[in-house]
């Protein structure tokens, strides 16, 4: 009972972090709305639940959850400050997927989960190693939502990529002019290619080149395809020539691209699913014999060769899992 009871406050726990990180995010998010009132001098009252200081200042939040979510913060921000590469990873990661979120948070939610995880499995009986490793794999969920999200929407992006380029094509063979055509296709585009369009076209009217923003785009979106269309569309302006009939050259290039694609995904399918399985029916296995049986795996656990063969183990599943995806992926 006591243990149940424990677990529940640590989830509670953590979900409240969680929750506050998220939440005074989005509200640092929209602080130049939420203090325009103040800066302009309006007499205006402050936000529902918040007391106002003399000067019109806002006190610091003081919950009981402000203070492990700042620390958790510091610490992600500082993991994050030594490794910069994996940071901007994550950066990339999450502006593919067009979430509202920062890298911060998602290391901060990882963070959260993973340690969330070791105490929870070390109150349910299990080994301190199964815990680790346990704490270690659901930390990641938020890391794997991350990527799953992203590929996701670039997915999307790749499939509606040949529609929306044969619509540009046709608007421009109607008469309209680059720009515009530009600006319209991606007004009744949706989706992300819409998404993206839109933004292309906002950068062009600050001042950028079309071509620079085209590639942006596809360095955004991981898509050389519509980096192939920067590209049409620079040569177009040095060179002139036809572009709607260059657009759907591009168009139909894509489009036999994305059949390939899918073509190569149908035939490596049972490939993958195959080093999925293979890679986590091992660890699977550990930790429900662990939660079953704690004690079994004391003996290969307690003595030095039993350690020495776990570890050799993870390497060779290691290695072998990153092999079969290496087979099985193919650039198309």
């Amino acid at each position: 009972m006591v243990r149940a009871v424990l677990v529940a406050v640590l989830t509670v726990t953590a979900a409240g972090t969680l929750g506050r990180l998220v939440v005074r995010r989005r509200d640092d998010a929209n602080v130049e709305r939420r203090l325009r009132p103040w800066a302009e001098g309006a007499p205006v009252a402050p936000p529902v639940g918040v007391r106002a200081l003399p000067g019109g200042s806002v006190p610091r939040d003081t919950s009981v959850l402000a203070a492990p979510a700042r620390a958790v913060e510091r610490a992600a921000g500082g993991l994050l400050g030594r490794h910069r590469g994996f940071g901007q990873w994550i950066s990339s990661q999450l502006v593919r997927a067009q979430l509202a979120a920062t890298a911060t948070e998602v290391v901060a939610a990882a963070l959260v989960v993973a340690v969330s995880g070791l105490v929870v499995g070390i109150m349910l009986g299990a080994g301190v190693v199964v815990a680790v490793v346990g704490g270690a794999v659901v930390g990641l969920v938020p890391l794997a939502v991350v990527g799953v999200a992203a590929s996701r929407r670039q997915r999307r992006f790749a499939a509606d990529l040949p529609d929306v380029l044969a619509l540009l094509a046709g608007s421009l063979r109607a008469g309209f002019p680059l720009d515009q055509a530009l600006r319209t296709v991606a007004t009744e585009a949706g989706g992300p290619v819409g998404t993206e369009l839109r933004r292309v076209a906002a950068e062009t009217a600050l001042g950028r080149t079309l071509p620079e923003a085209l590639t942006a785009a596809g360095e955004r979106m991981a898509s050389d395809d519509i980096a192939w269309v920067g590209v049409a569309v620079e040569i177009h302006q040095q060179a002139g020539g036809n572009l709607a009939e260059v657009l759907d050259t591009v168009a139909a290039t894509v489009a036999g691209r994305q059949q390939l694609r899918r073509e190569v995904a149908s035939l490596t399918a049972e490939g993958r699913l195959s080093a999925v399985v293979l890679g986590l029916l091992p660890p699977g296995l550990a930790v429900v014999i662990s939660v079953v049986n704690p004690g079994y795996l004391a003996a290969l656990l307690g003595e030095t060769e039993g350690r020495v063969l776990v570890v050799s183990s993870l390497a060779a599943m290691l290695v072998g899992f990153w092999w079969m995806q290496r087979i099985v992926r193919i650039e198309v």
